[in-house]
């Protein structure tokens, strides 16, 4: 950064100018400042973001076509276990099937494609068998 700065103000732009152009970049998401030691570098975010969203819509293209996850089931999951959850985030894996409305096979069939995304507990009337143990309270969002 600092060779850029020293160029800005060779070519005849005062300190202040180019400090606050450089401001400037940062807080629109032009530009990013990495510290490297005593060193900072310059590095261009537009052109990254535009390189995230496109691996991030690939992904999604990629999970719908080998059917990794049902956004539908997930977004009525989610509804049904915004309603049925406690103030503490807490609710049954039974509570949220039963809001569904949906029989426990195809339930936690669709269930175990998005069961990274909650924390679970021991418990419950029902739930996932993991390790010979009956995981059926959500805990929260993970």
């Amino acid at each position: 950064m600092a060779r850029v700065r020293r160029r800005m103000i060779s070519d005849g732009h005062s300190v202040e100018d180019v400090d606050e152009a450089i401001r400037a970049l940062v807080e629109r998401g032009t530009i990013g400042i990495c510290k490297e030691g005593r060193a900072e570098r310059i590095f261009p975010l537009l052109g990254l973001m535009a390189e995230i969203k496109a691996i991030q819509q690939a992904q999604k293209r990629l999970e719908s076509i080998l059917s990794l996850s049902d956004p539908s089931f997930e977004s009525s999951f989610m509804s049904a276990y915004e309603k049925v959850k406690d103030v503490a985030g807490i609710a049954t894996l039974r509570d949220v099937r039963l809001s569904m409305g949906m029989p426990p096979e195809e339930f936690y069939k669709k269930f175990q494609e998005i069961v990274n995304k909650f924390r679970l507990s021991p418990g419950g009337e029902e739930g996932l068998t993991i390790d010979g143990n009956l995981w059926g309270v959500i805990m929260g969002v993970a």
